[in-house]
């Protein structure tokens, strides 16, 4: 059996991380915090208030576009085509010609499981509780989220970034 490279136990520790980390805070929220309840951390800016997101990104309903779709299943079924697709696109991945889209795909899928976990254990929804109100718009407040959002958008950013920079996965022939 071949052992893996430094470059994938670094991405598997990455993705694990990230899918403990929102694992753990969910688990921590769902104890201690009362649902739609704010717990002021920093004033009116930052505080944790427990919500279940049935939806998506700022509670996006697919049932509103498809009548009688259940979004629950909806999400489940994308999520898991969204993580066969990018076990896919991980594989022609290499630490040295993509660093940005390794990195960035490790935090992907950590995020990924995360909200995929919530949907497949809550009925209600994905567990949000991080609220950050700025004052003024778009943040005013901003959708409540979890750790798992933190890091697919950190994840999306990476890929994004590699993209700009010229970073092509192995499968296209080219490289940064």
């Amino acid at each position: 059996m071949k052992t893996p490279s430094l470059a994938w136990r670094w991405f598997f520790l990455i993705s694990c991380s990230a899918f403990i980390i929102d694992l753990v805070t969910k688990r921590l929220a769902l104890r201690y915090l009362e649902p739609y309840t704010d717990l002021s951390v920093w004033g009116d800016v930052f505080s944790l208030t427990l919500v279940f997101n049935p939806g998506a990104l700022w509670s996006i309903d697919p049932s509103v576009f498809i009548p009688g779709l259940s979004s629950r299943a909806f999400f489940i079924i994308f999520g898991m085509i969204a993580l066969v697709v990018l076990s896919f696109f991980v594989r022609s991945l290499s630490w040295e010609k993509t660093p940005w889209m390794f990195v960035g795909s490790a935090f992907v899928l950590g995020g990924a499981l995360g909200n995929l976990m919530d949907r497949l254990i809550y009925p209600e929804g994905v567990v949000d509780f991080i609220k950050v109100d700025l004052g003024f718009f778009p943040a005013d407040p901003w959708p409540i989220f979890n750790f798992a959002d933190i890091w697919l958008s950190l994840g999306i950013a990476a890929i994004l970034i590699g993209t700009v920079r010229g970073e092509e996965d192995e499968s296209s022939g080219k490289g940064a």
